[in-house]
C-alpha cells in the first residue's frame, strides 16, 4: 500500500473513509466492510496491535474489499500488509472459523464505496471512557462528518437492515471469492 494513505491506530472507519478516497482507489470497484460478532467482541488473528499468534479481540473492525486483479482485502492494521487476496485474508484472519463457538463468528457488512463515503460520520465518542478522556489518542484530522448525526452505530448494528448486505462467513467468501468453481 502506498504511504501517503491516512491512518491512525484505533480508528479503522476513519482510515477506511480516507483510503476510499484516495487516489489508487480511484477506479476500484470497492466497500467498505465492518466486521462484527454477536458477543460483541470479534478475533482477528494477523493484527498490528496482536502478538504473534495470538488474536486480537477488536469490538469490531473496518477494512476495505475491493476488485483490481481479483477480489482483494485492503486491511491497514494487517500484519502482512495490503492488498491480499480475499481468501488467503480469510484464512489468516479467521482461522478455522466454522470450530468458532457461534457468538464469536464474524459477521461482514459490506457497504459500497459511494454509500459509506457519502453517509458514514463520527464524532468519536466510541473512543471516550467515562472520564471523557480518549482511550486512545484520536487521529490529527478533523471527525469526519462534522455536524452531521453520529452514523458508526448503524454500520456496526448486526441485523439485516442498515446499509449494505450483512453477510455471514461463508457468503462473504462465496461473494468475494476469485478461486474459479469457488
Amino acid at each position: 500500500m502506498e504511504n501517503n494513505v491516512r491512518y491512525h491506530a484505533f480508528y479503522c472507519e476513519e482510515n477506511v473513509w480516507h483510503l476510499l478516497q484516495h487516489a489508487s482507489m480511484k477506479d476500484v470497484g470497492a466497500y467498505a466492510v465492518f466486521i462484527t460478532a454477536e458477543a460483541n467482541t470479534v478475533p482477528l488473528w494477523s493484527q498490528r496491535a496482536g502478538v504473534e499468534a495470538q488474536p486480537v479481540f477488536w469490538d469490531y473492525h473496518v477494512l476495505v474489499v475491493g476488485q483490481t486483479a481479483g477480489w482483494q482485502v485492503w486491511d491497514l492494521d494487517h500484519v502482512p500488509g495490503a492488498p491480499s487476496a480475499v481468501e488467503v485474508y480469510l484464512d489468516v484472519t479467521f482461522p478455522n472459523v466454522a470450530q468458532w463457538p457461534l457468538e464469536h463468528q464474524p459477521r461482514f457488512r459490506v457497504v459500497d464505496k459511494e454509500t459509506f463515503v457519502q453517509t458514514f460520520a463520527s464524532d468519536r465518542s466510541h473512543m471516550r471512557g467515562a472520564d471523557g478522556a480518549f482511550l486512545e489518542p484520536p487521529p490529527p484530522w478533523p471527525c469526519i462528518g462534522a455536524g452531521r448525526p453520529n452514523t458508526l452505530l448503524s454500520f456496526l448494528d448486526g441485523s439485516p437492515g442498515g446499509p449494505g448486505a450483512m453477510l455471514d462467513v461463508v457468503s462473504f467468501r462465496e461473494r468475494f471469492s476469485t478461486l474459479v468453481g469457488a
